[in-house]
């Protein structure tokens, strides 16, 4: 089963008191690994986490502690420390080597005897037992007396524990995780936002903790909760790339827990990376091909990196049956340990391991773009998927955006009034400008990629077709070297064209309409942040073999779905106009694909739209 400790020189082990039911989890890379971190729920407790900061001296540490116990469960460190000591492994310091070894601690006082901490003896006892064979799972280690769904008291909660999953890019590095779930909200199915564990009603029903906190305060002890993840690679990364991968670990958790870093939650991620391979500059996901036309890019690991981690993180799923638990709380119901994968529903461990599509599904505000985002945003989540917000105003800007969800996968840049292929300077300024806030707010929200339009042509100005071609190119580069200093990517879509009048043959109103010269200012931006976004129907409205060519291009990872009548971008739900007759889903788009976004002119058509596709089309995606 893929696991953490694929990561060569990744070792974990467990230690715990099964009748305090509480323990504590070591991940030891005695070589050393660049390592980094980020706190984002209110109520952590932490050991050696100042140090990871991308401006910290010390660049590498030897292993990183998970525990419950709460702050006494800090101990443990102390006899990871003397492990590591005995075996001179540490910081040198000419005078004495140094064990670095950071950590972070749940609360589980409440399970079991709060008088049982993890301490220096169990800390030592679980890098004793420490091995590179598939980390152990369910209640064990730091996961002993973890639960999720504590809203309504521990009386409600459900059981929870560890999980590890990893993922070999191809041609590519290893990116792996582990994580100790003990959240105060709930465990969710994104797809269907079906609870799969947490707060229970005294019936035995699931009472969803969004809702118990509009009705009731919760019961719920301050800061007895946290969920802690490692995530290791074998890429090469600096401490700043590596603290972007964190940040972006945290996206993980919130695609699978509902609510996430609450006032209750101590939620810390650590990344470690053991720098034994080199980035390639192959497709993100499950690519079969590797892009030669550019020289390597080792610093776009970190992005890349960050968006597997992100997927490993939300991807920890084990299913407990109740009766092999050391403890079950309120009842016979069925108990989940670690986390589902949202995109691809319910499965077993064996399951994952022949999956591999990784396709990211979701729904554009698009669909309500004549409505305030904030009014919006419970309805968008409720569809179960990811989200990509449209940037345009009054909808959702100027920024800050008015998001307060983690399902974000991307943002789209403003539109109107936006042009940086200009000829005129303060146009196409202030259009980069615009489109470089959009880039800063996806970092700040964690949202994977922001989508760009090339730039409109002069048409006003006699023979100046190509005047812009050079302003687009130089706009886009800018573009794409500010989101490679964020960590996220720039995906550049095909543009549509249009007609006068129906049964008039469409004509480009933008740059990037046929798919040579879309592919043409692509590669003269030659920036690795840069991707290809396909818009179905708008490359159905461009004719000629643009829709072929992209469905072709391995460049695309980031697809718009909607569909069209004759030469109109109707944006009707999937199946309801012309495109279907040309082009399946499910057989043609490209290996390449990360994210799959639903993008028609109304929340009933998105909806529409998103059960035909996941039911008939992404889910079949690799069977004949």
């Amino acid at each position: 089963m893929p696991s953490l400790t694929d990561i060569p020189a990744i070792r974990v082990g467990h230690a715990a008191d099964p009748v305090g039911l509480t323990g504590c989890t070591v991940v030891l890379c005695e070589a050393g690994a660049v390592a980094g971190g980020e706190v984002r729920g209110a109520a952590p407790g932490t050991r050696e986490i100042d140090l990871l900061h991308p401006s910290g001296l010390v660049q590498q540490v030897h292993a990183v502690l998970l525990a419950g116990g709460s702050a006494f469960g800090l101990a443990a460190a102390d006899g990871v420390v003397r492990y590591l000591e005995e075996r001179g492994v540490g910081f040198d310091t000419e005078v004495a080597r140094v064990p670095i070894v950071p950590g972070a601690v749940l609360f589980d006082l409440a399970i079991g005897d709060p008088r049982a901490r993890p301490d220096a003896a169990m800390g030592y006892a679980a890098c004793v037992r420490a091995s590179a064979d598939p980390v152990e799972e369910g209640n064990v280690g730091a996961g002993t007396g973890a639960t999720v769904g504590k809203a309504l008291g521990m009386v409600g909660a459900m059981k929870g524990g560890v999980g590890s999953w990893s993922v070999r890019l191809a041609g590519g590095p290893i990116v792996g995780a582990i994580v100790v779930v003990n959240a105060f909200g709930d465990v969710v199915d994104e797809r269907t936002g079906e609870v799969l564990a947490g707060t229970r009603q005294p019936d035995g029903r699931f009472a969803r903790t969004s809702e118990v906190l509009l009705t009731r305060k919760p019961d719920a002890v301050f800061g007895a909760s946290t969920t802690l993840a490692v995530i290791a690679t074998t890429a090469s990364l600096s401490k700043a790339q590596i603290w972007r991968l964190a940040v972006q670990g945290h996206a993980g958790l919130s695609r699978a827990i509902i609510p996430s870093h609450t006032l209750y939650d101590g939620d810390t991620v650590f990344v470690l990376a053991t720098g034994s391979q080199k980035a390639r500059r192959t497709n993100p996901i499950w690519c079969g091909s590797v892009r030669r036309r550019r020289p390597p890019w080792p610093n776009r690991c970190g992005g890349r990196c960050g968006l597997r981690a992100e997927w490993a993180v939300s991807r920890l799923a084990l299913t407990w049956p109740a009766g092999r638990n050391p403890l079950t709380l309120g009842g016979p119901a069925p108990v989940v340990c670690g986390m589902i994968v949202p995109d691809i529903g319910t499965v077993s461990p064996k399951d994952h391991a022949e999956e591999t599509t990784g396709v990211q599904l979701g729904v554009s505000s698009f669909a309500a773009i004549r409505q305030p985002l904030r009014e919006v945003e419970s309805e968008l989540v409720g569809f179960g998927v990811g989200v990509e917000v449209m940037c345009e105003s009054p909808h959702a800007w100027p920024a800050p955006v008015p998001w307060h969800s983690g399902r974000l996968v991307g943002l789209h840049m403003p539109i109107l009034g936006i042009n940086m292929a200009s000829t005129n300077p303060g146009i196409r300024e202030e259009s980069v400008r615009q489109v470089l806030a959009t880039v800063g707010e996806a970092a700040r929200l964690g949202a994977r990629g922001v989508v760009v339009h090339p730039g409109i042509p002069p048409y006003k100005e006699v023979l100046s077709y190509e005047r812009g071609l050079p302003y687009a190119v130089e706009s886009l580069r800018r573009v794409a070297e500010a989101a490679e200093a964020a960590g996220v990517e720039v995906y550049l879509e095909n543009m549509p064209a249009v007609s006068i009048a129906d049964g008039v043959r469409p004509m480009a109103f933008s740059y990037g309409v046929p798919y040579e010269e879309l592919r043409s200012i692509y590669e003269q931006v030659n920036h690795p942040s840069l991707r290809l976004c396909l818009d179905l129907g708008h490359a159905y409205l461009a004719g000629g073999n643009c829709l072929k060519a992209m469905l072709q291009d391995h460049d695309v990872v980031h697809v718009h779905v909607s569909d069209n009548h004759g030469w109109r971008d109707d944006h009707l739900a999937w199946g309801d106009g012309d495109i279907t007759q040309v082009v399946d889903l499910a057989r043609d788009l490209p290996e390449s694909v990360q994210n799959v976004i639903v993008e028609t002119a109304s929340l009933e058509a998105s909806r529409k739209s998103l059960e035909r596709i996941s039911k008939d089309l992404l889910w079949r995606r690799g069977q004949p």
